[in-house]
């Protein structure tokens, strides 16, 4: 809690790791003679630091994120003649901010936001380009029944399959990719 009783801080640290470590065989039942092998690992590490502040009627929510991302993927591919190993380790980042006003006795509410990412491995180095605003609201019509509404922008970066090919010369051949961008339009009853 803030001194003044007029918001909060939260910070998180969190880590999540995905191993995916598959085989096919020749033979299955006694698991002899590999014909595919795949060992990849993903890892990401992440810190999270929202500031939440209470002013008046509006409620203000910045903050950053950063996070440690690693990838490793070593493929053997007997049917195609196909060996392949990459490893990346790169840091992603990003920047929010949110406000919030109820209004009409607490009946219409409205929310405006954004967001931006960078990262370390891409050689986009503009948040601009990643600039993902957003705008929501609820509309109470009846007693228990709210109508509600959002349109946003949302930029996310390639999956790490994407980001660590490697071509026949070792080189990672993505570092110019592009961040899927996804525009949603949400309208529901509650």
């Amino acid at each position: 809690r803030l001194k003044n009783g007029n918001g909060y801080m939260l910070t998180t640290l969190s880590n999540n790791t995905l191993v995916n470590d598959f085989n096919r065989y020749k033979d299955p039942e006694n698991e002899t003679d590999v014909i595919f092998k795949n060992d990849a690992k993903e890892s990401e590490t992440k810190l999270r630091y929202e500031l939440n502040q209470f002013l008046s009627d509006w409620k203000l929510s910045t903050g950053f994120n950063v996070q440690s991302s690693g990838y490793h993927n070593s493929t053997l591919d007997v049917v195609n003649n196909l060996v392949f190993s990459t490893d990346i380790n790169f840091v992603k980042y990003g920047l929010f901010a949110n406000i919030t006003r109820s209004f009409i006795n607490d009946k219409l509410d409205l929310s405006f936001g954004f967001r931006m990412d960078g990262d370390t491995f891409t050689q986009n180095d503009n948040l601009l380009s990643t600039f993902s605003p957003r705008f929501s609201a609820s509309y109470e019509f009846a007693t228990d029944w709210r109508v509600n509404g959002s349109v946003g922008r949302y930029y996310k970066l390639p999956p790490y399959t994407i980001l660590g090919f490697r071509n026949d010369a070792n080189e990672l051949v993505n570092q110019n990719v592009d961040y899927t961008r996804s525009d949603h339009f949400v309208i529901g009853v509650e």
